[in-house]
């Protein structure tokens, strides 16, 4: 089942919804419907298209780009180098000749990663992208890649000015749907994860927490969000959480989840 929703004025979210059968990123037992999502960030004759899925969603992400991007110049930006953001690279990159694709990785070669169905035009590389510097040289002056607090691999978390949304890839992630029909979008605290279930999902994604001495990493949490929460968490897995008063509530619960009494 897929879905494509706007989040905030110019940003659309794709949505691709499976049932949760076995990930290994979630608890064992786990029921219900996983939200997978990509997103589309519309500037003028741009358009900044924020990880590519995995494999099994290539064609309803391809449709979606069709009617979405039009004769804009597209960008691909990789939150992670795993393969529900990477896997659709190739695909896009044989529709989409001229675009540029952006990545904060150091050493894996991104575009060696994926498969492409024909060579990729000369001296196309994935840029890399610097930690809290705006993409202003790639056209994007109100996007922002971001380090996570916590993650695995080369990650980043990318700050949309304008909307105040937050991309968070693997982060924020815990909410699921009940129903394949369920909204994606969250706006009503009702039925949310509570502390204990997010730490539970948490851990099966960075399981050295379990042990982890967390006063650096809760400092570190509570400087990035100085200024207290955006206003949507938009995840590459999982229930879009919007609004404000929403969004508050889901900081608290995740600060609580991950750094517990350590982060008092």
């Amino acid at each position: 089942m897929s879905r494509i929703a706007e989040i905030a004025p110019g940003v659309l979210a794709l949505t691709d919804i499976e049932p949760v059968v076995g990930r290994s990123w979630r608890p064992v037992g786990t029921t219900g419907y996983e939200p997978f999502n990509k997103y589309v960030c519309l500037f003028g004759e741009k358009a900044l298209l924020i990880d590519t899925g995995p494999l099994a969603h290539r064609d309803q992400l391809m449709a979606a780009l069709e009617g979405i991007v039009g004769s804009r110049h597209l960008t691909v930006m990789i939150s992670r180098s795993e393969p529900d953001a990477i896997t659709n690279v190739g695909a896009v990159v044989d529709r989409y000749p001229d675009l540029r694709v952006l990545g904060i990785m150091k050493n894996l070669p991104l575009l060696g990663l994926v498969e492409m169905q024909r060579k990729p035009r000369e001296g196309l590389v994935a840029e890399r992208m610097v930690f809290g510097r705006p993409l202003s040289d790639f056209g994007f002056p109100l996007i922002t890649p971001h380090e996570p607090v916590i993650k695995t691999l080369s990650t980043i978390w990318i700050a949309h000015a304008e909307t105040g949304v937050l991309f968070t890839s693997d982060s924020f992630s815990a909410d699921l749907l009940t129903r394949a029909q369920d909204e994606v979008i969250r706006t009503q605290p009702e039925g949310r994860p509570d502390p204990a279930t997010i730490r539970s999902h948490a851990l099966c994604k960075w399981d050295w927490l379990e042990h982890a001495a967390t006063q650096t990493h809760a400092r570190a949490w509570d400087r990035f969000f100085g200024e207290g929460a955006p206003a949507v968490f938009a995840p590459g897995l999982g229930r879009i959480q919007s609004g404000p008063a929403l969004t508050a509530q889901v900081l608290k619960d995740y600060r609580k989840a991950l750094f517990g009494a350590e982060a008092a």
